[in-house]
């Protein structure tokens, strides 16, 4: 039978597959292999509210009873984080090492949008259960505290958490990250962290499909990627530039922290982002709700192309009809209720923290 666990712990259906023998923990209490190297902090120039999102988290941890009471006490802490009601749903499939696994699902307008998956059981996880919290998952969640509170609680040892940063108006270059790479400002412990760069367009148009440079490798626990996330999404002209880093427990600790010291952590990583970030007021990265605006925007604006093309001939054809003279009902006809996958992170947000602002190109 599927395990279906609602947000208020409730279990609605058996486990599948999941054994509920409680694993023991190591002689310190924690899980075991976890590497004595930090991830290093660094010192940020904004106080009060955290400029820099967390956009992926995964972490382990050992349960204190049966996995069934796992799932009950992850519910009770999603209560905690997010904004919107969640539901545990088994998918019938493993994840990663885990031999099962359950989809961490809301219901945002009329759809089931999947915030993450959960992994247990397995004869090589030591025991473990796994939490996998995607971008969109991530941006469903209005307690950062909660969920430093709740990986302290679990003593969870965090495997991935990437830390973003956007600037929307230009003010920061992918031009600018290589200057200073090729200066020496990426040095990390002695050592040039190797480089690589991506670029997409087409002939007689250059990058218009953006730019990407990354630092350092995902394999040795740490990467930035620094990309033209505007131009990815479609927008040709776009100036937004999106900063990322990625952390791994490669080799290191990746302290609890980092969830609620984000800026910090972020402008640790690398002494090269203080000047991005720290020395002109002006230069402060675009909260994340503004970023979160700038996308819906860019989405919803290419979404409108292609229908336009693709559809364009039939929705004039049919306003000029009697039977859709009205664009009310035109529109009222070839609506359904959804959300498009692209818009998946800006709908949860949407929901959770509240309407946007109308985008610019419909303000009067």
């Amino acid at each position: 039978m599927a395990m279906r666990v609602d947000i208020h712990g409730e279990v609605l259906g058996g486990s599948a597959g999941l054994t509920d023998a409680r694993p023991q923990r190591s002689e310190d209490g924690r899980p075991a292999g976890r590497s004595p190297r930090p991830v290093k902090r660094g010192e940020s120039g904004t106080q009060g509210r955290q400029q820099t999102i967390v956009d992926w988290l995964t972490f382990t941890f050992l349960p204190t009873g049966s996995i069934g009471d796992a799932f009950e006490q992850l519910a009770r802490y999603f209560q905690l984080w997010f904004g919107l009601p969640v539901t545990l749903t088994a998918n019938g499939y493993g994840f990663r090492r885990y031999e099962s696994s359950s989809d961490v699902m809301a219901y945002v307008n009329g759809q089931t949008v999947r915030l993450g998956i959960i992994g247990a059981g397995g004869d090589h996880v030591g025991g473990t259960i796994c939490l996998d919290l995607s971008g969109v998952g991530c941006a469903a969640v209005v307690d950062w505290d909660a969920v430093y509170a709740t990986v302290q609680d679990l003593d969870a040892r965090i495997t991935r958490c990437d830390l973003a940063r956007d600037f929307c108006e230009g003010e920061v270059t992918v031009d600018q990250v290589e200057s200073l790479y090729f200066a020496g400002d990426f040095n990390a412990g002695g050592r040039i962290p190797v480089y690589r760069r991506i670029e997409s367009g087409v002939a007689g148009a250059g990058a218009c499909g953006g730019r990407t440079l990354e630092i350092g490798r995902r394999k040795n626990g740490k990467m930035l990627r620094a990309y033209e996330k505007g131009r990815q999404l479609g927008k040709q002209d776009s100036e937004w530039l999106r900063i990322e880093i990625e952390f791994r427990s490669k080799d290191r600790v990746v302290d609890h922290r980092i969830l609620i010291e984000r800026d910090s952590y972020f402008v640790g990583a690398y002494k090269a982002l203080e000047a991005f970030l720290d020395a002109d007021p002006k230069r402060l990265a675009t909260d994340q709700k503004t970023a979160l605006e700038v996308q819906d925007e860019i989405v919803c604006e290419r979404a409108l192309d292609h229908a336009q093309h693709q559809y364009g001939k039939l929705v004039e054809y049919a306003s000029i009809s009697d039977r859709y003279q009205n664009a009310a009902a035109l529109v009222a006809r070839i609506t359904r209720r959804g959300v498009p996958a692209q818009a998946f992170k800006t709908a949860v947000a949407r929901h959770v923290h509240g309407g946007h602002v109308i985008p610019s190109n419909l303000r009067e």
